[in-house]
């Protein structure tokens, strides 16, 4: 149904409105499931990026989500999915400069000839998405985003000293509570920091904070 309706409709749309020609070729992704089901509005089992908003989470985690499925696999949605996409994102975005893990120039042209090879067979992104977090390389990360879209550049760690005084309180104060293992406290905490429009993630490379996408 996509290419003598939708295709069509969107092509004559599109260059009615530029006078300039539209694609030449699409890529779409197989089914996404709900369940057992197709997720479509006829169904009437379909979520928006409005409903991922409203319950907290960035619609880029939706993206990295998405990414981790070949486009010729389906892929089936579940919150639990979603969540351990936010978390991964969140990981992603901590990933420091300064701690560049390719920091030898062969090494780091080797590992990105494989990211390359497997975005060039078959268009294989979550092979390439698991040699980027295999690797865990900050230039090798921003370099393939522009392939992957998941705003790396905007949306890296807020450095500590950056942040105002009383956040920085709150940070502190979370780090104790945790090495305390009060997690009562830590989560309380959290929140606190959610309201005032940031957000605290635990990771292998330390806590890591950032201003809440707008």
């Amino acid at each position: 149904d996509h290419i003598p309706v939708h295709h069509t409709n969107e092509s004559a749309q599109s260059e009615g409105a530029t006078g300039q020609p539209f694609v030449r070729y699409w890529l779409h992704g197989e089914w996404l499931l709900i369940g057992t089901e197709k997720m479509s509005k006829s169904a009437e089992n379909f979520i928006t990026l409005q409903t991922l908003v409203d319950r907290g989470y960035d619609p880029l985690a939706y993206r990295y989500l998405c990414l981790q499925a070949h486009y010729r696999s389906e892929l089936r949605f579940t919150w639990e999915a979603l969540d351990a996409a936010q978390q991964g994102l969140r990981r992603l975005y901590g990933i420091s400069p300064e701690r560049e893990s390719l920091t030898d120039s062969k090494a780091y042209e080797d590992v990105r000839a494989e990211v390359l090879n497997a975005l060039n067979t078959d268009l294989n992104v979550p092979q390439a998405l698991g040699l980027l977090n295999r690797y865990d390389s900050y230039r090798l990360w921003l370099e393939f985003d522009q392939v992957l879209g998941l705003d790396i550049a905007e949306r890296s760690r807020v450095r500590e000293d950056a942040l105002p005084p009383e956040v920085q309180q709150l940070i502190a104060q979370r780090n104790e509570a945790r090495k305390a293992r009060n997690w009562t406290e830590s989560d309380r905490i959290r929140e606190e920091l959610i309201k005032m429009g940031y957000e605290v993630g635990d990771g292998p490379q330390g806590t890591t904070v950032r201003r809440r996408p707008v």
